[in-house]
């Protein structure tokens, strides 16, 4: 398979069925280029860097997918957990596993640099810093960690009311938002305090995306999705519930570009429980619907770049 044209986006998404399924989304289409099963149990975390598809499994493995070949490169070992989430920095892969450790992966030759270990139970999630020196982290043993990755050191402990189960910085990363049970909480990365809640009482929050510095959009388990502005977390500046009708399972947020240079809008990916997979256009953030376009859906089977839970 050829590489892609720069304003070509690859989605990718992910079966319980331990399949996956590669797009291609150009002129508001997705045409799909490849399907493979690569896991011998459910995948948990999907990710796409450069060239590279990264896929992480209940099986305790990590594989590593070329998309311009549309051929698997190999397989990472050493997890003795389920792989709950990867993401990348720079020429770094990381991943968190029930295993309670994040594993720090060089990707020119794959090599496991640094193991950190701290955490008494499972990590949810992971999120690198935009400078890639320090990350967080969140467990089912109900605590925040941010650690220093230019040494491997435990920087900051949170104890939490509950355990989250995603964590994301903003664009500048002055902020950071946590995922619990009942509620999106965002802290301030300045002193770790709570500086607004979103806890819509129509329906629970499932998963969230930022958009822009300060608007986030958030998958609900009814199917609406809800964007807000972090300065106003009871009115949402936009809804629409016409797109799914049953549990948002995630949401991914591009800003697409054409001959190397940011276009003027989102391109938004957000797929549901039932399979449904919907590619949409956000051309700008006033409070009315008719911004939401409809531009195409497509039946998926679970994921789209990023696991769906």
């Amino acid at each position: 398979m050829n590489k892609t044209e720069n304003d070509t986006i690859w989605v990718v998404t992910g079966a319980y069925g331990h399949q996956l399924f590669g797009f291609n989304f150009s002129d508001s289409k997705l045409e799909e280029f490849f399907a493979i099963l690569p896991h011998s149990k459910s995948i948990q975390t999907v990710k796409i860097y450069g060239r590279f598809l990264v896929s992480g499994s209940n099986d305790e493995n990590i594989n590593v997918y070329d998309l311009w070949t549309a051929k698997q490169y190999g397989t990472l070992y050493g997890h003795e957990g389920s792989i709950n989430e990867i993401g990348f920095h720079e020429n770094y892969l990381f991943s968190v596993s029930e295993d309670s450790k994040v594993f720090v992966w060089r990707t020119n030759d794959w090599e496991k640099l640094m193991e950190l270990s701290s955490h008494k139970e499972g990590i949810n999630s992971i999120a690198i810093h935009p400078t890639g020196r320090v990350a967080l982290t969140v467990s089912k043993d109900k605590t925040l960690r941010m650690w220093n990755l230019l040494n491997g050191s435990l920087s900051v402990t949170k104890t939490l009311e509950k355990a989250a189960s995603k964590v994301c910085w903003n664009n500048s990363a002055k902020k950071f938002a946590l995922l619990f049970p009942q509620k999106l909480e965002i802290y301030s990365s300045e002193n770790f305090r709570s500086i607004a809640t979103f806890a819509p009482k129509s329906s629970p929050i499932n998963c969230f995306a930022w958009i822009n510095d300060s608007t986030l959009i958030v998958g609900l388990n009814d199917g609406s999705l809800s964007i807000y502005d972090v300065n106003n977390t009871k009115i949402p500046i936009l809804t629409n519930d016409d797109l799914h009708h049953q549990r948002v399972s995630e949401i991914s947020v591009i800003v697409p570009q054409q001959n190397n240079k940011p276009l003027n809008y989102y391109n938004i990916f957000s797929i549901s429980s039932d399979g449904k997979l919907v590619a949409w256009k956000l051309s700008g953030l006033a409070p009315q619907n008719s911004n939401v376009k409809k531009k195409k859906k497509k039946k998926a089977k679970n994921q789209i770049a990023i696991h769906n839970s």
